[in-house]
């Protein structure tokens, strides 16, 4: 850093520890060594528009998988309902009393309006 300020550069160049390094927006940040004048990249980019339709691909990705498994979810839960829907059905009910066969009545009438909506 000897012999210049920090005033007369511009804004995008630094020294730093014997290296002088400056932002080249077409490749992005390079280094370049003061004893043999050579550039060295530290990084590259990607240019704006790919990196934008990659990071929309991506999100869109995650979209879908997030959907389906809230689908898979939802479908989980419904197959769930049907197999207690299906055993209730079928139970044997000789041996319950009045107030707990209007129960399951009460339970199979609401679940066939979640199974079964009147719509479809």
């Amino acid at each position: 850093m000897a012999g210049s300020s920090s005033t007369s550069r511009s804004l995008s160049q630094w020294q730093v520890l014997g290296w002088k390094i400056r932002m080249i927006p077409s490749t992005g940040i390079t280094r370049r060594s003061k004893s043999i004048g050579m550039t060295l990249p530290l990084a590259t980019t990607v240019p704006r528009q790919a990196s934008r339709q990659e990071r929309q691909k991506v999100i869109e990705s995650q979209q879908r998988m997030s959907s389906d498994k809230v689908d898979a979810a939802r479908l989980a839960k419904e197959t769930k309902m049907l197999d207690v829907y299906e055993k209730l059905k079928l139970a044997d009910t000789s041996l319950l009393d009045e107030e707990s066969k209007a129960a399951r009545v009460r339970a199979l009438a609401s679940m066939e309006l979640i199974l079964f909506p009147k719509g479809d």
